[in-house]
């Protein structure tokens, strides 16, 4: 049921291993670097990106007008950072169900519909993503999935803010059995979770309910919600802790009262506006970085305060917001859990809660 976005037979045009396409064929990464590789695609006899309604909406929904979308009754679906509220008749998950697929339907049996959600690893930023949207709507349309379907609709749109596309389509009598399917197929990349993020509705003509299925998928796409980590009220920060504002104002990163705050905090959460004063590839890596943060704006001739690092992360590990790389003299607000006081490197080791560009 799992359906590749990016999957297509012909030539490889590029590999992308965690936003580098620059790397030797001695290099070793961890095994949770996400990879990338893009095929060229030759012509094909179907439409390469349909654009116009072949078929009206009101044609495909078959006369179907009892919405049982209701927000009260309503149950919902947190699918990798977007929230989605579904209507109460999809009462039954699949027991197949997977972390990268889930799927819902009816439990009275006369009822022939579903609504599967599915994911897939994208490396890359918004940007990457919209470069590649129209080979990857070529490369769906012209995959396994729509197979003897008859492409009704391909168009963009939006899904909880974020950038996507979207397929209507009908699937004629294959089993001669009679039945003809009609669905909508949309999908969306989160960038804060380095997936692309698929919502699909379906049901045939077996079925033997009113429900409009494609008005009330339009109204789960509508309501989407796009899920940001909520700050945490608790984090220290130099308006609440004295003893922060002290070491974040000290001349000397190295001073000890650096290390006591560490080990007196271990395990909380701290924020500050600060800057990367130098990044540098973690040893043996090409693509997982050892960061150095500074408090305040980044001046590269002057800076005061307690030294902050991430240790050995990806660009996806520092939970960025708001840009497209990290770099040298970036300007953050950041979040992060105090891990342990590194007595070497004379700074404190935080995990990234989020790394926000200001």
């Amino acid at each position: 049921m799992v359906i590749g976005l990016l999957v297509k037979d012909g030539n490889v045009e590029q590999v992308k291993v965690d936003r580098f396409t620059s790397f030797s064929t001695s290099s070793s990464y961890p095994k949770d670097v996400p990879i990338v590789i893009t095929y060229h695609t030759f012509p094909s006899t179907k439409t390469d990106v349909p654009d116009t309604t072949v078929t009206s909406t009101n044609e495909l929904s078959n006369g179907r007008n009892v919405s049982g979308f209701d927000t009260k009754a309503n149950q919902t679906v947190n699918w990798y950072g977007i929230e989605f509220s579904i209507p109460a008749y999809y009462d039954v998950l699949d027991k197949r169900s997977t972390d990268i697929w889930k799927s819902y339907y009816p439990e009275k049996e006369e009822y022939y519909a579903s609504i599967l959600f599915q994911s897939q690893d994208f490396a890359g930023t918004d940007g990457d993503f919209n470069s590649q949207m129209p080979s990857i709507v070529k490369d769906t349309i012209n995959g396994e999935y729509f197979k003897n379907t008859k492409i009704e609709k391909s168009e963009k749109l939006s899904i909880a803010g974020l950038p996507g596309w979207t397929i209507t389509f009908s699937r004629a009598d294959t089993d001669g059995d009679g039945v003809v399917s009609t669905g909508r197929y949309s999908f969306a990349y989160n960038m804060n979770t380095g997936k692309i993020v698929t919502i699909s509705c379906t049901f045939d003509s077996n079925d033997q309910s009113k429900y409009d299925y494609f008005g009330d998928y339009l109204k789960v796409l509508e309501t989407a919600k796009l899920l940001v980590e909520p700050l945490n009220s608790n984090a220290i920060n130099i308006t609440n802790s004295t003893d922060f504002a002290a070491i974040m104002s000290l001349k000397d990163p190295g001073d000890p009262l650096v290390q006591a705050f560490a080990e007196a905090h271990k395990g909380d959460v701290v924020e500050f506006d600060g800057c990367v004063g130098l990044i540098l590839p973690h040893t043996g890596m090409k693509t997982r970085f050892d960061v150095l943060l500074v408090g305040g704006d980044y001046n590269e001739n002057k800076g005061s305060g307690a030294y902050f690092s991430f240790i050995d992360k990806n660009f996806y590990d520092m939970k960025v917001l708001g840009a497209d790389t990290v770099t040298k003299g970036m300007d953050f607000h950041i979040t992060g859990k105090i891990k342990e006081y590194n007595e070497e490197g004379k700074f404190i080791e935080i995990d990234p809660i989020s790394l926000e560009a200001r």
